[in-house]
């Protein structure tokens, strides 16, 4: 498949592209996980409605490839985080709904986000 990671046209599209021996999203106490196994691509994993200088918590491990998380809105991409990361993020982003991507390259990673209240 070819690589999907920087192409912007890609990322806002509303298409899943994605190629992985493991994909798994759970969503669980306010606190969504994905576990992903040789993933390339764009995966849409949630829904989110953001409200002004919204605090998240994420915790992304990633182990062989890249990884990175964003928000698509309207065509436009917001990144969150690539690579290992770990630790709260303020959001300052316009109200409305986006949805959570996770993009791969190659990707063995665990993630674990959620809205802090």
């Amino acid at each position: 498949m070819k690589s999907v990671y920087d192409d912007e046209k890609k990322l806002v599209s509303i298409v899943n592209k994605k190629m992985a021996m493991v994909f798994v999203v759970k969503y669980k106490d306010n606190a969504l996980s994905c576990d992903t196994r040789s993933f390339s691509g764009v995966r849409t994993i949630g829904k989110w409605s953001c409200e002004v200088s919204q605090m998240i918590y994420i915790d992304l491990q990633v182990t062989q490839g890249r990884a990175k998380l964003i928000l698509v809105k309207d065509k436009k991409v917001f990144p969150l985080v690539e690579g290992n990361y770990e630790g709260e993020l303020k959001l300052d982003l316009e109200q409305g709904k986006y949805r959570l991507r996770m993009v791969g390259e190659e990707t063995d990673a665990k993630l674990i986000i959620k809205k802090k209240v």
